[in-house]
């Protein structure tokens, strides 16, 4: 299509897993952003944190502590919920087997979290291979020092040439985490290099181990896919291309050829064929245990160039983004090859040199179990009608998901927001019942203490307090002592009852006992001596309180003492003289009259 911008629909592929740092300050910290259990990372969320009722000042402490277990231990069993996402250890890797302390996270748009390609980091990564293709017949010998300025032109006057190409922003939806290793040369003369693993900062050795010096980034997997849109602004760049540098190699890289950006992809492969061909000789070179697998991935992706050279470079690859290397971002101009011949280590950092000149002796790889490669290797590729379409379809559900996610979001913000107020509603309901039933506590007290204290009105009190609010605990104990209290009064009240009732039947009854009978042999009267008439007697005017027995009373006296008479011939003959002291009692019962009478009577039979 013509125009000010020449747009290409592309498809970006992740060919080696692909890092694209938020920075350090962004870094996952284990304990703090995530935690690792059951062989997946958990990434945390403090506002869910809170939401779930962890205690927020103990999580505070243990973040300040670095106390890992103990943030382990304050989540529990809720580290589902309160974790943004999951994601599956690299392999080899384990919480408790080298795992680090923190993770290179991938970089996220702000609206909806999402990993995204920047178009911005394409665009540095094209770039250096631009400043090749641009200067590559214009070097001279390693003394050449360009000025990137005359190169790429002036910012300020609008030449800058990478103003005419754009790459716009790619949106993913999934991240994994990979393992990484550094490859590092090492050599006891500074010249006999050999191919090593960096287990420590002064530790390389042939061997190789998956933890030790390792690193754990967040990266899109190999086979991620994503829509890229290409801008190049040929028509924009006439307007300012006389006079400038490199203008006819500018306008052909920038020129439309069968609505594909075939000049530029050309660039591009032919740039990462030689970079790779050089790799592959670096890694046969300086052998180390498990280095074939890297050439293996290498031979790979040499072998996908080629083949996208000979289909008309409609498609390209190139090297981005974390792990890119030296030779990579510099656009790799100062070297024929990568063979180191010595050290510069003159401000304390290792580099490797090449015939005096500042190169790279290391590298950072990616560990999948039995895999290594090379990091960030991604192939764009013109994207057909129904390729964008498709592409189309899962923005648009992506978008349709989105929406009923914040939906469904909002909607549980507001069931939050309406838990929290009613869960504020009874805090408030549950302090104003524990004021008023602290005062009914009080008053209780008062009064269960005071001198003029009533048992059941205490109990009462108490019962009232424990109305208000019956969660509380202070009125149970007293309660249940009032009670006891009260029920012990009641039963001595019963006790007492039924004795007076008792007593008043028997003083009602009068001397009509000295009748009575034995129960279990009725021919045997109960009352048979004269000392147990007496007692009787006694007994009677003492629970009666009189002093002397009623004249109604007289008739079972002389039924009782006439039988004593008849039967008990041990006191007949003392009931028969009334000057004893039998009649003499009953002389102080009835008087002298009424005795002498009842005497009469008792004895003319």
């Amino acid at each position: 299509m013509e125009g000010i911008n020449d747009r290409y629909n592309v498809e970006f592929e992740v060919l080696t897993p692909l890092a694209i740092c938020s920075g350090a300050e962004k870094d996952w910290i284990n304990g703090m952003d995530f935690v690792v259990s059951n062989g997946r990372l958990f990434k945390l969320n403090l506002q869910k944190l809170a939401a779930a009722g962890i205690d927020m000042l103990k999580l505070a402490a243990c973040f300040e502590n670095n106390d890992v277990v103990g943030v382990k231990e304050l989540i529990g069993n809720k580290l589902g919920s309160v974790s943004d996402f999951s994601l599956s250890l690299p392999s080899g890797i384990s919480g408790d087997n080298g795992f680090a302390n923190s993770v290179k996270s991938f970089i996220k748009n702000q609206l909806w979290d999402k990993p995204i390609v920047p178009g911005s980091s394409i665009k540095g990564a094209v770039r250096s291979i631009i400043f090749e293709y641009l200067t590559k017949g214009d070097r001279r010998g390693r003394d050449y020092c360009p000025k990137i300025n005359r190169i790429f032109g002036e910012p300020a006057d609008g030449t800058d040439f990478m103003r005419f190409v754009k790459f716009s922003d790619i949106e993913f939806e999934k991240t994994s985490l990979v393992n990484t290793k550094i490859f590092n040369l090492r050599g006891d003369d500074r010249r006999n290099w050999q191919g090593g693993w960096k287990h420590g900062r002064k530790n390389t050795s042939e061997h190789f181990s998956n933890t030790g010096f390792n690193t754990v980034y967040e990266v899109l997997p190999s086979g991620s896919r994503g829509l890229c849109a290409v801008m190049l602004s040929g028509k924009m760049f006439s307007y300012v291309s006389e006079g400038i540098a490199y203008a006819e190699k500018k306008e052909k890289l920038l020129a439309q050829s069968n609505s594909a950006p075939i000049v530029l992809f050309e660039i591009i492969n032919a740039h990462t064929l030689s970079y790779l061909s050089k790799e592959k000789i670096f890694f046969g070179k300086y052998e180390a245990e498990r280095t074939q697998r890297i050439v293996d991935c290498i031979e790979s992706l040499i072998h996908k160039v080629k083949s996208l050279q000979d289909a008309g470079n409609k498609s390209c690859i190139f090297k981005m983004s974390a792990g890119s290397g030296f030779h990579s971002i510099t656009g790799d101009w100062q070297f024929d090859d990568y063979s180191i011949d010595g050290l510069d280590n003159k401000k304390g950092i290792s580099r490797g040199l090449y015939h005096g000149y500042k190169s790279s002796k290391s590298r950072k790889i990616a560990v999948d179990g039995d895999s290594l490669s090379l990091m960030g290797f991604v192939k764009m590729s013109v994207a057909d009608a129904e390729t964008v379409e498709r592409y189309e379809e899962v923005k648009q559900e992506r978008v349709c998901l989105r929406k009923q996610r914040y939906e469904e979001k909002k909607a549980a913000e507001e069931r939050l927001r309406l838990e929290n107020e009613e869960r504020l509603r009874l805090g408030q309901e549950i302090e104003r019942k524990r004021l008023a039933y602290d005062a009914a506590i009080d008053k209780a007290e008062r009064y269960y203490l005071g001198e003029n204290c009533d048992n059941a009105v205490a109990l009462s009190l108490f019962k009232e307090a424990e109305a208000i609010w019956p969660e509380g605990t202070h009125h149970k104990e007293r309660i249940a002592g009032l009670q006891r209290l009260l029920d012990d009064e009641k039963a001595q009240r019963d006790r007492e009852k039924v004795a007076n009732d008792e007593k008043e039947g028997l003083v009602k009854a009068g001397l009509s006992n000295l009748d009575r009978k034995n129960a279990n042999d009725a021919s045997q009267y109960l009352i048979n001596s004269f000392k147990q008439v007496e007692n009787s007697v006694k007994g009677w005017l003492k629970k009666s309180r009189q002093d002397s027995v009623p004249d109604s009373e007289d008739v079972y006296l002389v039924a009782t003492l006439s039988r004593i008479i008849r039967d008990n011939s041990k006191e007949r003959k003392e009931l028969a003289d009334f000057t004893s002291s039998c009649w003499q009692k009953v002389c102080q019962w009835c008087g002298e009259q009424r005795a002498r009478h009842i005497f009469n009577e008792v004895t003319k039979s």
